[in-house]
């Protein structure tokens, strides 16, 4: 049989036992709710970090966009003067031809005519390509630019003379054709 003694030391284990059991229940839940609150804590800098990511791309390609139409600007302000460069020369040739130069005159002049297709060349290889347009076809402002209206037999909006040839690349207009069309004047 036990002594009081020892049921007395029996019930102060017992009791330092649920003690010890109700602190380690109450580290447990500490724990779990600090495991919870760190789970929470992640998924929250998970969501950020996917945020962050697809803003990082969507900013590249809003540079890239903004890259490729700056390029294009630059493209199309060098291709124009360039073309400009060329309309002068076809002047200068019309008013050349109508000179009727001879022997050195004439060898210059065919020389300009080589280097003007050579510059036609270098536009092509660029990728740049004449609109094509002819007496006869529709007006289109977005291909077309009218220097002169006049009024004659055809059909309004209908392309009578085409002054200066246009040009394009990748489906941009660099210079709209120059054209005369007609408007009747009712």
């Amino acid at each position: 049989m036990m002594n009081s003694s020892a049921k007395h030391g029996h019930k102060k284990n017992s009791s330092e036992e649920n003690r010890n059991v109700e602190e380690l229940l109450k580290k447990i839940q500490e724990l779990t709710n600090m495991v919870d609150s760190i789970e929470e804590a992640k998924i929250g800098l998970q969501n950020q970090l996917q945020k962050a990511l697809a803003d990082y791309r969507n900013l590249e390609k809003n540079m890239e966009d903004r890259v490729g139409l700056s390029v294009m600007r630059e493209k199309r302000s060098l291709l124009s003067g360039f073309i400009e460069l060329m309309d002068d020369i076809k002047f200068a040739l019309k008013a050349g031809e109508k000179l009727g130069l001879k022997g050195e005159g004439k060898a210059w002049l065919d020389g300009v005519v080589d280097t003007l297709s050579k510059m036609e060349h270098v536009l092509s290889s660029v990728g740049v390509q004449i609109i094509e347009v002819k007496a006869g076809d529709q007006f289109d402002s977005k291909i077309h630019e009218a220097i002169a209206v006049i009024s004659v037999k055809t059909a309004d909006n209908t392309i009578v003379e085409v002054s200066q040839p246009g040009y394009m690349m990748d489906n941009v207009v660099i210079r709209p054709a120059r054209v005369v069309i007609n408007k009747s004047n009712k």
